[in-house]
């Protein structure tokens, strides 16, 4: 099954983006159809619920709209908060005591070297498209 381009995680992209004062899981919830057998997304996403009272909520096509004339954007916003969460997850890997065992300082290397990559996903030939994530160090 191919991976799907305007995704659950893209849509909820696109209404922070459009709404930054909502908030998925508070203000709106999205869902999207799943394949039984894969259990992966298998249809277009939409809006579940609309709690804001004072924003309408917005049609499925003019959200379709945004992502097709604004994909290279909402991508980059997406790869770029999950890069984030990654590098706020490895923080404390790369923390080392000075009195530390070697052993520990070589894993601390590894770590930092991983961080790097996150941080040069941006200067990858098809970013934000075609990125190739690092791998977490064993």
């Amino acid at each position: 099954m191919e991976q799907m381009t305007y995704s659950h995680d893209m849509l909820i992209t696109i209404l922070r983006e459009r709404y930054p004062m909502l908030e998925h899981g508070r203000d709106f919830y999205v869902a999207h159809p799943v394949d039984a057998r894969s259990g992966r997304q298998c249809g277009e996403p939409f809006i579940a619920v609309w709690r804001s009272t004072t924003i309408p909520q917005p049609d499925a096509d003019s959200l379709r709209h945004e992502f097709s004339a604004n994909e290279g954007m909402y991508r980059t916003l997406l790869a770029r908060a999950y890069r984030d969460r990654l590098l706020g997850a490895s923080d404390a890997r790369v923390n080392v005591p000075p009195d530390a065992p070697e052993s520990f300082r070589a894993s601390a290397a590894a770590w930092e070297r991983y961080r790097q990559a996150l941080r040069d996903l941006t200067g990858q030939p098809g970013f934000p498209f075609d990125i190739e994530w690092p791998v977490e160090p064993a």
